[in-house]
């Protein structure tokens, strides 16, 4: 199946919207890498006007159909994108049976809310299925309660009308050409896909914060690691440091890292680029190897004997961690740098000093139990 992702260039409620970064990620990679772990989706494409888009889209593993200035304004359908993309398409291949329009600003989108709607439509009964997510909202409009009589008010939620649902705006699957006929993403026989939510639509800066907390708290560290590789500066401390008066710097850690680390059975190294000797004395007494290298992932790779690292967990937060990052399973602060954020599989609670050891000792200790 094919799935189209509409993303203009022009936001005005949040300049450059679709590629804001939230939770580590541009806000159109979330729906990309959704689509890409769909079952039933074999291509996803992205439709757009901006060069910007187009390079963060192909970087997530989507391709690019460029649309005209006509259609990108702030007053163009969605319908237009995809009915043009459909159209640049079918020039150069035979379109599929099954299209499924998704929305880059539903980052909360996951794979099994695209596959249930794909599923559901190919059952034959619709022509059309979209996502929703079950609403208790009392609604109002100029006429009066929409939902409930007001003279006979329910006394409580769970008393309120069942079976009503409201539509997330993220995922709509529809037969192919039924759409061309009618350039609408509702025609013919229309069914929907019940999700579970939480569900959040990104039209304001207030959006954006709520789609962090969220995916925040959907995060998996799904990894049951064979080893630990810690960054240093940034790590154990908040990167920042005393100088005193000799021109000798020293560093705050945290006193409890040493005992958490020891619960761990797996081999764990310090790798930093830190010169400075404050950072071996600390791993002497933590009993920690410490490697200081300019070139980490070399020397990741010279001590783990491994061709494979993507079984390391590695906590960093600088650039200098990038390499190390894209080639392990990469663990960042909350505070890490906004250029290492993308390549982070997991970003954490805790902030650089603050708990960053508690919190991935407390993350491998629970995947083994899961």
């Amino acid at each position: 199946m094919l799935a189209i992702i509409p993303a203009r260039g022009g936001s005005k409620g949040i300049p450059k919207k679709n590629i804001s970064y939230v939770c580590g990620k541009p806000l159109i990679a979330w729906t990309i890498l959704a689509a890409k772990k769909a079952k039933t989706i074999s291509k996803v494409v992205v439709s757009t006007d901006d060069p910007k888009i187009a390079e963060v889209s192909r970087k997530y593993g989507a391709e690019v159909v460029w649309r005209s200035a006509d259609i990108s304004g702030d007053f163009s359908p969605s319908e237009d994108a995809i009915f043009y993309t459909l159209n640049v398409l079918k020039t150069k291949e035979k379109l599929p049976e099954v299209t499924v329009f998704l929305q880059c600003t539903s980052p909360l989108t996951t794979p099994e809310d695209i596959d249930g709607a794909v599923n559901q439509l190919l059952k034959g009964v619709y022509d059309v299925v979209f996502s929703v997510t079950p609403c208790d909202l009392t609604l109002w409009n100029d006429h009066g309660c929409v939902n409930f009589n007001p003279l006979n008010r329910p006394a409580t939620r769970q008393a309120r009308q069942k079976n009503q649902y409201v539509e997330t705006g993220a995922v709509y699957a529809f037969r192919t050409k039924g759409f061309l006929e009618n350039k609408n993403r509702f025609f013919g026989s229309i069914g929907y896909h019940i999700t579970p939510g939480p569900y959040c639509e990104i039209d304001n800066f207030w959006d954006l914060e709520l789609a962090e907390i969220l995916l925040r708290k959907k995060q998996k560290f799904d990894i049951v690691p064979a080893a630990l590789v810690l960054d240093f500066d940034g790590v154990f401390t908040d990167d920042s440091f005393i100088l005193h008066e000799d021109g000798t710097e020293s560093v705050v850690c945290r006193r409890g890292d040493g005992h958490i680390l020891r619960e761990l059975d797996i081999p764990i190294f310090v790798l930093s680029g830190e010169k400075n000797s404050v950072v071996k004395k600390r791993c002497q007494k933590l009993n920690i190897p410490c490697i200081v290298a300019s070139d980490k992932l070399t020397v990741l790779k010279e001590i783990l004997f491994l061709k494979d690292l993507r079984n390391v967990v590695y906590v960093g937060n600088d650039l200098n961690d990038i390499e190390c990052m894209q080639a392990c399973y990469a663990v960042v602060p909350a505070d890490a740098y906004k250029e290492v954020l993308p390549y982070a599989d997991y970003i954490l609670n805790a902030k650089g000093g603050q708990g960053v050891i508690r919190e991935v000792v407390s993350l491998i200790k629970n995947s083994r139990k899961g």
